[in-house]
């Protein structure tokens, strides 16, 4: 596995990003020696997404690191994923079950772990069961890795082929890149340089979509976020080339780009997770400036703001204004509770910090969970509730509703990115 490359969690600027991103964000700890740090995993509830709750649970926490990076309502109740570690460089997948989201349980099963490190990055219903997708470094590179379970406790772990191969395939640790069908489950990462998009009938056979010359092109691209689009028409959001790039295809097979004119402008951007709503699609993500760009070591800073784009047809795109704030603001993913869209994430207030991710200042870092709300997609209002902070790191990954309850899980007091 490549280490101690690029930290940046913002536009996709270099290959090293998928690599760190797995093995130190996803784990919540990167450190010279490989040793984990200490953090829980951590559950936030919410009925009107303006007052949020902490769920107090033994069970998310415990010895090494615990982070939870995907959560899915189903016919069970709740299901988290995510990784934790016991052990130096030594991540094991992990798996947690809820049926009212204020107890919660961890699934033991030795499909989980193994050689190397698994990371679950997200989680779906299926049918009447689950899927889960990830990555593990058992291999000495990324590969894709694909969980599925009837139950939620015993879970089989599905390798294919075109699920690995030569370099890296990544599914992003934020964002929703799986989307099930009554027909097809598709799920989208990065193999290499290149978006990519993985297709299978039963979660078992897997095979990798051929559009590598829609998906690929100068610098990186992946796909982050999958939806639904409407008369068996699928979108993707991501990145390209330092632009934040979004997908169609009407088949699921055949896909285009939307015009990249669109989402040019100066900095970069991308997108992470997106929503259809009744007036269209949001995507959420962030930007950031060229300059502010930066390498794990080299002494430089980067300033990145939330970012939200709002589309009544899939092709033309606007940009929300008036997000900036002090500080550093990144947005993983968007959900809905009710009629209510709801943007979770992160966030470092205070400057004087050198940026969210940087490594090279060796100061200590306060970063929030953050949460965005809107009613209608375009004017989005900041939440601000206590629960969502503490000392050193809290962050924000993914979200479900559940009987009008809406579940946000991340990650709880950890250190940040310690310098190598």
């Amino acid at each position: 596995m490549v280490e101690n490359e690029a930290i940046r969690l913002t536009a996709t600027g270099s290959r090293g990003l998928a690599v760190v991103i797995a093995a130190c964000l996803v784990a919540g700890a990167c450190s010279s020696e490989g040793e984990p740090l200490e953090g829980d995993a951590a559950v936030w509830i919410t009925t009107d997404g303006l007052t949020w709750a902490r769920v107090a649970d033994p069970n998310l926490g415990g010895p090494g690191t615990q982070q939870m990076t995907g959560i899915a309502s189903w016919d069970r109740g709740l299901v988290a994923v995510g990784s934790s570690a016991l052990h130096e460089r030594d991540y094991d997948a992990r798996i947690w079950l809820s049926e009212d989201g204020t107890g919660w349980r961890m699934v033991t099963d030795p499909n989980l772990g193994g050689p190397g490190s698994q990371f679950i990055n997200s989680v779906a219903a299926a049918g009447t069961g689950l899927i889960a997708v990830g990555n593990s470094d058992e291999g000495g590179d990324l590969d894709v890795v694909v969980w599925t379970s009837n139950d939620g406790v015993e879970w089989e772990r599905i390798t294919s082929p075109d699920l690995g191969g030569p370099g890296d395939q990544v599914i992003w640790p934020f964002g929703n890149p799986v989307m099930v069908t009554d027909e097809l489950i598709l799920v989208s990462g990065m193999d290499n340089d290149h978006a990519a998009i993985w297709a299978s009938t039963d979660g078992r056979a897997w095979s990798k979509v051929d559009a590598s010359d829609v998906l690929g092109g100068r610098g990186e691209h992946v796909i982050s976020g999958l939806v639904a689009a409407g008369s068996g028409s699928v979108l993707g959001v991501g990145s390209g080339d330092l632009d934040a790039a979004v997908w169609t295809s009407v088949d699921r097979t055949t896909w285009t780009r939307t015009d990249r004119s669109v989402f040019e402008a100066p900095g970069g951007q991308q997108m992470t997770g997106v929503i259809a709503t009744e007036n269209g699609f949001v995507a959420v993500g962030d930007s950031v400036s060229y300059e502010e760009i930066y390498f794990l070591g080299r002494g430089a800073k980067e300033t990145s703001d939330a970012a939200i784009w709002w589309s009544t047809d899939s092709a033309h795109w606007e940009r929300v204004d008036r997000l900036e704030e002090l500080g550093d603001q990144h947005i993983y993913n968007v959900g809905v509770l009710g009629s209510t869209l709801i943007a979770v994430g992160v966030d470092s207030p205070d400057p004087r910090t050198g940026g969210l991710f940087d490594a090279g200042s060796g100061s200590s870092r306060d970063v929030d969970g953050a949460v965005w709300m809107s009613e209608d997609g375009r004017s989005w209002s900041r939440v601000r509730s206590d629960s969502l902070g503490g000392e050193n790191w809290q962050d924000i990954f993914d979200l479900a509703e559940l009987d009008g309850v809406l579940y946000a899980v991340g990650g709880d007091d950890y250190e940040g990115v310690r310098e190598p």
